[in-house]
């Protein structure tokens, strides 16, 4: 025998007491094993049979507590090495950080060698670079080492001379 209960008037669910008579005559048969639907229509849950107009059960507000408070997010976060660590709204202690990064592979079968790519445009035509101008003959090279050494000369000459003065 299935149980009913009523509001107390302070938001309880008290089991309404069944009582019992005299039998009484027999009742017309019921409805052949059809299914009850239920749904919330306009706040209040509903049943029906099919096809029948939707009967009030009682107001969802009646039988939805508070709401409660909002609990505690953890936000994940993975590095770069596979470490996951944690951080919280709450300041509460997280969870260890964990290494969750696999062994290494192995390594893939090669794969197939893909089509030929399209040639590419001809290239411009080459510098022909001019003596005197983008590289030194024989002669200029020993000119220059000439210069390099007369005047590395005179610069050392100039510091020892300095040197002995002071």
């Amino acid at each position: 025998m299935a149980k009913i209960y009523i509001p107390d008037g302070k938001g309880n669910y008290i089991p309404f007491p069944v009582l019992k008579g005299d039998k009484g005559e027999k009742g017309d048969k019921g409805q052949d094993g059809a299914d009850v639907e239920f749904a919330i229509i306009d706040e209040y849950l509903c049943y029906r049979y099919p096809e029948q107009e939707w009967v009030q059960i009682v107001s969802v507000a009646e039988i939805t507590g508070p709401k409660g408070e909002t609990g505690t997010i953890f936000v994940p976060s993975v590095d770069e090495e596979g470490n996951l660590s944690w951080t919280n709204d709450a300041g509460l202690e997280n969870p260890e950080t964990m290494n969750i990064k696999g062994d290494k592979g192995d390594v893939g079968e090669k794969g197939e060698q893909g089509n030929p790519g399209e040639p590419g445009q001809k290239g411009e035509d080459g510098y022909t670079p001019q003596k005197g101008t983008d590289y030194f003959t024989p002669e200029e090279v020993q000119n220059i080492i000439t210069t390099i050494e007369t005047s590395l000369k005179q610069y050392i000459d100039e510091q020892l001379q300095n040197l002995q003065n002071t």
